[in-house]
């Protein structure tokens, strides 16, 4: 996945994949430290983490997904993307006043951007029991408990709407197709994806899955139609026919 040098850049923290995350090249950045150096870091961490044991391997791919951003020379480069636990494993290791003080600051960001995306969730809800409304469902028998798997529903699709990069979960959820369905378009390699370091998870731009639902197009009637017509006018489909006016 690419993302350009200046993208979310005066933001320390965004939303992705059903939580706050950042990327190794703000924390670079922020606590002065070369890129190169954080990377090592990050790798370091994720090379440990299975001599641990599976359950430090499998939670160290949670913490860090490897993508790429171009810089202002237009090159490629490596950057890893991880959660609040990825950032604070980071950065323990980071010691000095002003680094406490950075750390401080995007402990702030996060808590800033979970409590915004809790009160769109909440909102959107709340809008949505007002629009519906609560009372109907229950005297059409739903009962609060179907209450709950309704908005449980619309708090899934929120989060997906404001979402850039897809689990697999979440593109069964957008597509309407089965999980199964999908790990078979990714092994054909037909649907653009990323996986994370190490190769445990799969991930999906939004807006490529997108471009890819709609690749094949259906033309309308009237589309036909209109080719048809132009075609018995032509002799070539697709092309208006030209109306000659007669010289007198």
């Amino acid at each position: 996945m690419n993302m350009t040098n200046n993208e979310n850049e005066n933001e320390l923290v965004t939303y992705s994949n059903d939580q706050a995350v950042t990327n190794s090249l703000l924390v670079a950045q922020k606590f002065n430290k070369r890129h190169d150096h954080v990377l090592r870091v990050i790798r370091d961490l994720i090379s440990t983490a299975p001599k641990i044991g599976d359950s430090s391997a499998e939670k160290s791919a949670q913490y860090y997904v490897l993508t790429d951003y171009t810089d202002e020379s237009g090159k490629s480069n490596p950057m890893y993307i991880m959660n609040r636990d990825g950032f604070s494993l980071l950065v323990m290791g980071f010691t000095g006043k002003e680094a406490l003080n950075f750390k401080l600051e995007f402990i702030e960001a996060f808590n800033q951007m979970e409590k915004q995306v809790k009160e769109s969730a909440k909102q959107l809800a709340q809008a949505e029991m007002s629009r519906h409304g609560v009372q109907p469902m229950v005297e059409q028998g739903i009962g609060i408990s179907g209450v709950l798997t309704e908005l449980q529903e619309i708090k899934r699709l929120t989060l997906l709407g404001a979402k850039r990069v897809l689990t697999m979960n979440d593109l069964s959820l957008l597509t309407g197709l089965s999980k199964s369905h999908l790990y078979k378009k990714v092994s054909e390699k037909k649907i653009p994806h990323w996986k994370s370091d190490g190769g445990k998870l799969t991930y999906f731009e939004k807006s490529k899955v997108e471009t890819w639902i709609l690749k094949h197009r259906i033309k309308t009637t009237d589309e036909l139609e209109t080719e048809a017509a132009n075609y018995l006018t032509t002799g070539k489909p697709g092309k208006k026919s030209i109306s000659r006016r007669r010289v007198t």
